[in-house]
């Protein structure tokens, strides 16, 4: 299945604007970036930019519906983690960025989605169609 489908739409956009949404502070660092003259650095965001989207789309869980969600959201962190390497290198570095370890801590509660919904697939919210209710023996 190569576009949305016809059926849990709802659940498909949810994915790809979410997935945008997440994405979006990419390009908008990166254009500020490339205004403000650090065309590389700017290039380097719209590339993650770039990255993520595609990885969104080519990962989506209706286009893999066998597989366990984790295995579709691990790819998709690659972007953001590099990503938020990239804005603190962007920045001057992590001394100038004036960051302590601490902060890191923030990240940990955007890793919760590989450990909730980790374990389920997309074919694990398909309700069976009437035809194959009729075909099934009663219980």
């Amino acid at each position: 299945m190569y576009g949305l489908p016809t059926t849990r739409r709802g659940e498909a956009l949810g994915w790809l604007i979410g997935w945008l949404g997440s994405l979006a502070w990419l390009v908008a660092l990166a254009w500020l970036l490339t205004a403000r003259g650090a065309w590389l650095m700017g290039a380097a965001g719209g590339a993650l930019f770039v990255l993520g989207l595609t990885l969104t789309w080519r990962l989506a869980p209706w286009r893999h519906p066998e597989t366990p969600y984790w295995r579709l959201l691990l790819p998709l962190y690659l972007p953001l983690g590099v990503g938020v390497t990239w804005a603190i290198a962007a920045s001057g570095g992590w001394a100038s960025s004036g960051l302590s370890g601490w902060e890191a801590l923030w990240c940990v509660p955007l890793l919760s989605p590989l450990f909730t919904i980790g374990a389920r697939r997309w074919q694990d919210g398909e309700r069976p169609r009437p035809s194959e209710q009729a075909n099934e023996p009663p219980p």
